[in-house]
């Protein structure tokens, strides 16, 4: 059929089962200023996929109430005690009588995929044709993970299937006809079963806004940043570590940003004006904290001067490539580097010198040489 440029894929959410680890229903659990449920259909709805189906079981109609809420179209699975598998097909069974050519499959226990990842999954569908594969799989770290989005090609074969090991196995069965597609979304991976997962699973909603370490190095391999900026990146990141675990004492800090900021600061390196590029795209993915300290990190305008953009100015002017230097010899190579662009060698020492008032604010505050405490 070519190209589905045009062609809808659906939500599925499978919400049946007896949530027995749990102790009480996972659907029906608040999360965040929602349900669990209302995330997990949030989450499909703000990726694209349209329309949304919620296959029911256990608790059935306090689940499909919370549906209904949420503009999904509850599906009742009276084979439910057999599993997991049952609800899967009983899903697609009634995917088939609609007008689809493919289905986002997401277990309501996994609840912090983000929207962009359901995105990327319906690009890759629409953008390599949905009968070049049966399906696409997110992957992070190299490890599969979910929603996996399912060809209607499959449709038959996934109703049909009496094997053991349900979608898994015949996932694995169908394996040249399956697609891998990294995203930078540890989310995939992240299921919630237990009452203490639920509990990591809430703190970790509240940090959703900024990425952590791996996320920010799936972003860089996903960008396509080159190895050698990738390691001045990482370089930047241990000095403002190192800087910022000192003076946390001292101040109100926020170390996961100032982590992405520094990882994350020469994103789009390269591009003209690399630092608002880099801010942009990072907007675009829904991190606006995030992206208000990349694009400050060249020049540091007032409006953005926060002690983490601060530290990750301070950090990337004292790194030279990817070693530890001296804001002196950072001024002298920059001498050298511009004697014959008198614009840009001014431009060079406004910013050293910006960074030099800084470094001398750190200083007091710690009593101790920032060259010390970055070592």
């Amino acid at each position: 059929m070519g190209k589905a440029t045009r062609s809808r894929v659906a939500g599925l959410v499978v919400a049946a089962g007896y949530s027995s680890r749990m102790g009480t229903s996972k659907p029906l659990l608040p999360l965040g200023d929602t349900t669990v449920l209302g995330q997990v259909l949030r989450r499909l709805r703000g990726g694209g996929a349209s329309p949304l189906l919620v296959v029911t079981g256990h608790r059935g109609e306090e689940v499909a109430e919370e549906a209904r809420r949420h503009g999904a179209v509850p599906v009742p699975n009276p084979d439910y005690p057999e599993g997991m598998f049952s609800s899967i097909r009983t899903g697609v069974l009634a995917l088939e009588e609609l007008d689809l050519r493919g289905a986002v499959l997401l277990p309501v226990d996994v609840p912090l995929v983000k929207p962009r990842t359901v995105a990327a999954l319906l690009d890759r569908f629409r953008e390599e044709g949905e009968d070049s594969w049966d399906a696409w799989i997110p992957t992070f770290q190299g490890l599969r993970g979910h929603p996996p989005l399912l060809s209607r090609r499959l449709f038959g074969p996934l109703v049909g299937y009496r094997g053991e090991g349900g979608l898994r196995a015949l996932l694995v069965q169908r394996g040249d006809r399956v697609r891998e597609v990294p995203v930078a979304d540890r989310g995939v991976l992240r299921d919630m079963d237990t009452p203490e997962a639920y509990g990591e699973v809430r703190g970790l909603l509240v940090r959703e806004g900024v990425p952590d370490r791996e996320e920010c190095e799936a972003l860089l391999a996903l960008e396509g940043t080159p190895e050698r900026v990738a390691r001045h990146a990482r370089e930047v990141c241990r000095v403002a570590l190192a800087l910022g675990r000192a003076l946390e004492d001292r101040m109100v800090l926020d170390l996961d940003l100032l982590q992405a900021g520094a990882l994350l600061h020469d994103l789009a390196k390269g591009q003209p004006r690399h630092e608002a590029q880099g801010a942009r795209r990072l907007r675009r993915l829904g991190y606006r904290d995030l992206a208000a300290l990349v694009g400050s990190h060249k020049d540091l305008p007032s409006r953005t001067r926060t002690p983490e953009a601060e530290l990750l100015y301070l950090a990337d002017k004292l790194v030279d490539g990817e070693r530890l230097s001296t804001l002196e010899a950072r001024m002298e190579r920059m001498r050298q580097r511009f004697r014959e662009d008198p614009e840009a060698w001014k431009a060079a020492r406004t910013r050293i010198r910006r960074a030099k008032g800084i470094q001398e604010r750190v200083e007091a505050l710690l009593r101790r040489d920032v060259g010390e405490v970055a070592s």
